[in-house]
């Protein structure tokens, strides 16, 4: 698979292990894995246009989900990499306690990487009524971009659940990329709609137990 996707959620100063939060240790070590094994790092710009290629560099994409105010503390790192990191952000939680304020995102912005949508409120949009769906996607979307100032053009399904209607409904509202997690498809043109991510968290910090997440993503 020419092309991986990691998402993180959050990043924390401490040694603890999480289903949702890795160390800043841990989270550079992955990205040492990653790069020891060919691939570079790519953006969110270069992904889109890869799609219709016929023949896909062996790329990765870093991004992050929800917009957990401890996301910041991972810039320095992303800056040593040369990284440009994708933000996926819950937006009625902007400004919120524990999470990232609008300051902090057009920070995050300044320093070339990328925000998407991860809806506005995070529910399951597989069960949503179609007003209900367009709704979290357009009010997300119009919220960070009157924010940013940038056209939000990508999404993340909130727990990474899509079907027909929200694959449709995503491109009606005007994104031209949506990310999900283990049920997504390969990178390509078509399957715009359904890219494919895998987590990496507390649990799998070891280098042993990312390595086994990298080598079911590579074979796939």
């Amino acid at each position: 698979m020419p092309t991986l996707t990691f998402y993180y959620h959050n990043i924390i100063s401490g040694d603890h292990i999480g289903k949702s939060a890795i160390s800043l240790k841990n989270f550079t070590k992955s990205l040492d894995f990653i790069r020891r094994f060919g691939y570079s790092f790519t953006d969110l710009g270069s992904i889109i246009n890869s799609l219709k290629l016929e023949k896909i560099p062996k790329q990765c994409l870093i991004t992050f989900d929800d917009g957990y105010e401890n996301n910041i503390t991972a810039l320095p790192i992303l800056h040593e990499y040369g990284i440009k990191a994708v933000f996926f952000l819950i937006s009625s939680k902007i400004n919120k306690e524990g999470f990232l304020s609008a300051k902090q995102i057009n920070e995050i912005i300044s320093e070339g990487h990328s925000v998407g949508s991860h809806t506005s409120t995070h529910p399951e949009l597989t069960s949503l009524d179609p007003v209900k769906l367009k709704a979290e996607l357009l009010d997300s979307k119009k919220e960070l971009e009157d924010i940013t100032g940038h056209e939000i053009t990508s999404l993340a399904y909130p727990k990474g659940l899509y079907n027909a209607k929200s694959v449709e409904a995503a491109e009606t509202c005007g994104y031209v990329t949506a990310f999900s997690t283990k049920h997504g498809e390969p990178y390509k043109w078509e399957n715009r709609f359904r890219l494919k991510r895998y987590p990496v968290s507390g649990r799998d910090s070891s280098i042993k137990m990312f390595f086994k997440i990298f080598r079911r993503a590579i074979t796939q």
